[in-house]
């Protein structure tokens, strides 16, 4: 199964699909926690300083029980989707010299941020319509966070994949793994009964690289983390772009609601506003 990486950016990207092997084109090395934890650190050039001036912006005005309480809400959630991923945190603390559990602190407090509003817009293109017969597929993102650069994760018993992610942490906006499936995300429309904690997208979208091969697995884990309220997004929804060298999909939805269009010929495009039947009237 696929494919050649033609670009990846901080701000855009694009993937065209081929007939090579992922596995083959996307080497990668599996890493223990503390080595995956050092070398995020040393390529992003993060330093404690620079991570506690987040951590002072973002929780500086929370008492330890609403920190608490945060946490408590964030680890399960993430007990149910990435056990692994606490150890990780663990790793960052100490790769940091943090004290324990400020990481995942962090973490936890950004997921009941309201997110920016962004205007990125996404497409994917079938190979019926493309010279080269490979399938396309793009996103451009238009945020105010402009540190972002690729990287290359393989974790031990999980699916690798390459990404484009934030300086702080390990958790791509967009993405490619090595059995050929690619995975982009949009901000969406503003929406009644949204979730007060959550994993955001970004860590949903690692959380399907790691585990799935196909676009049906990565649709059916999405909907099994939609049916356990573990989706956070604010009070806007979201759209995932799904696709492997022959197959792509559309996935829109938020707390309440979600429908999702798989295809195999012609185009799709959206930027922040969903179009599929089920989220909106027609």
């Amino acid at each position: 199964m696929l494919q050649r990486i033609l670009i990846i950016m901080i701000s855009a990207s694009l993937f065209s699909f081929s007939n090579g092997n992922a596995a083959e084109l996307l080497r990668f090395t599996v890493q223990d926690t503390d080595n995956f934890a050092l070398e995020y650190i040393k390529n992003r050039n993060l330093s404690k300083e620079v991570f506690m001036e987040e951590y002072t912006k973002k929780l500086g005005k929370l008492s330890a029980s609403e920190r608490q309480c945060r946490n408590d809400a964030f680890i399960e959630h993430v007990k149910k989707f990435a056990p692994e991923w606490l150890s990780e945190f663990s790793s960052m603390d100490r790769a940091l010299a943090l004290p324990d559990g400020h990481y995942l602190s962090l973490l936890a407090a950004q997921n009941w941020q309201e997110p920016e509003k962004h205007e990125c817009t996404s497409w994917i293109m079938m190979p019926d319509l493309t010279k080269d017969k490979n399938l396309l597929i793009h996103k451009n993102r238009d945020s105010k966070a402009t540190k972002h650069a690729p990287a290359w994760v393989k974790r031990p018993g999980k699916i690798g994949w390459v990404g484009s992610c934030s300086l702080l942490s390990p958790f791509p906006l967009m993405g490619i793994n090595e059995k050929g499936l690619a995975v982009m995300m949009n901000n969406a429309d503003a929406y009644d009964g949204w979730n007060t904690s959550g994993l955001p997208t970004p860590m949903i979208t690692r959380i399907m690289l790691e585990n799935c091969s196909t676009c049906q697995e990565a649709a059916s884990l999405l909907e099994k983390i939609l049916a356990e309220k573990a989706y956070y997004h604010g009070k806007t929804g979201s759209i995932f772009f799904l696709a492997e060298p022959e197959l792509a999909g559309v996935y829109e939805f938020s707390a309440t609601k979600s429908a999702y269009f798989p295809f195999t010929f012609g185009y799709a495009i959206r930027a922040n506003t969903w179009q599929l039947p089920g989220m909106v009237a027609f």
